[in-house]
């Protein structure tokens, strides 16, 4: 059986036994300007293959939409990439060019201490 989950992000990444966990989440409202009313939704688990290999598949999907001209890349230091196409959603976090021999670079500093 397979279940479609409608995600606008993640939350409380963390490792536990060597396995990444994360929460799906979705934002059902706008309670005041500075903050949004978040709701888990799902929760994924992964070894650190995994999401290597996931990390390799959405950087090839973030260059095509580079590409195709809905998303524009950002360098670092600058704001996030938006999409110029009102059906794209920006993007959390930027995708690098290169693909990570490792864990990315994308993955919060946090989540590298627990790799270690």
């Amino acid at each position: 059986m397979q279940t479609t989950i409608f995600s606008d992000g993640l939350a409380n990444i963390r490792m536990v036994d060597g396995v990444l966990r994360f929460e799906l989440i979705n934002i059902t409202a706008q309670p005041a300007p500075d903050k949004l009313d978040v709701q888990a939704v799902g929760s994924v688990a992964m070894t650190l293959q995994g999401l290597v290999r996931t990390y390799n598949q959405l950087s090839g999907v973030m260059n095509q939409l580079t590409q195709q001209g809905l998303l524009k890349r950002s360098e670092p230091g600058e704001a996030q990439p938006q999409a110029t196409a009102p059906a794209i959603a920006a993007p959390a976090v930027a995708a690098p060019v290169a693909a990570p021999a490792a864990i990315p670079q994308a993955v919060p500093s946090t989540l590298k201490k627990m790799a270690k």
